[in-house]
């Protein structure tokens, strides 16, 4: 059974796995600044905010996440 959690209850130390969860999700559309996905999450970690991201863990760890954003 997947327990859907938001990000910020997962805690800090989740926050990398979240972020490369995120850029292999979006690897198309990141293309133009890199095709490194670790360069990709390096610069995208700092910015999420993970009260914004609901992620489904497997196994501990992040498998998938959906975000709603508006503004």
């Amino acid at each position: 059974m997947v327990v859907i959690e938001r990000g910020d209850k997962l805690g800090e130390g989740s926050r990398r796995r979240i972020t490369e969860v995120y850029v292999r999700s979006f690897v198309q559309d990141f293309v133009a600044f890199s095709r490194d996905t670790g360069d990709l999450a390096d610069a995208f970690e700092h910015m999420l905010l993970l009260d914004r991201f609901y992620i489904a863990p497997v196994d501990g760890e992040p498998a998938g996440l959906a975000s709603l954003t508006e503004g």
